[in-house]
């Protein structure tokens, strides 16, 4: 149940993703210099922040005791995780607390890896440790979810 959700989320989320990728560098005008060697990593960024945040998602469906109560938690895990992903401000100027959620923040490395791509024509190379923390995080929220989601409709 949870990978068949999870998948068809995914498949919603980077069809979204691609249009509001495509319209805003319409818009913006910030070219792919690189082509298909900057579109892969940016692919591989979308598909490892959706299925993170997917995850998170479902562990916290697998232990709700209704499925309202996962749209509202949702939402406002969404605005938690967002503001302090550097998206809006700095990470630098956040004191010294929210600088430590940051670090554990999958919406931070999200935002870092594709201010990189898109703003610095970065490589593949040097986002890694993005792609390795997101790749770690959805494991482990995945893994979460698988077991903590109840197998009964």
């Amino acid at each position: 149940i949870v990978s068949g959700l999870m998948i068809s989320g995914l498949l919603i989320t980077t069809a979204i993703a691609a249009v509001i990728l495509v319209v805003s560098m319409l818009i913006t005008g910030i070219p792919l210099s690189r082509g298909v060697v900057q579109i892969v990593p940016l692919f591989i960024v979308v598909v490892l922040t959706t299925l993170c945040l997917l995850g998170l998602m479902f562990v916290i469906l697998g232990r709700a005791a209704h499925p309202r109560i996962v749209g509202v938690l949702s939402g406002f895990l969404n605005v938690i995780l967002f503001f302090p992903s550097g998206a809006v401000y700095p990470i630098a100027s956040f004191p010294g607390w929210l600088k430590t959620f940051a670090k554990i923040n999958p919406e931070a490395y999200a935002v870092h890896a594709l201010k990189s791509l898109l703003f610095k024509n970065a490589s593949m190379a040097s986002i890694s440790g993005d792609i390795l923390f997101l790749a770690f995080f959805t494991v482990v929220t995945m893994t979460l979810s698988i077991l903590t989601f109840k197998r009964t409709l």
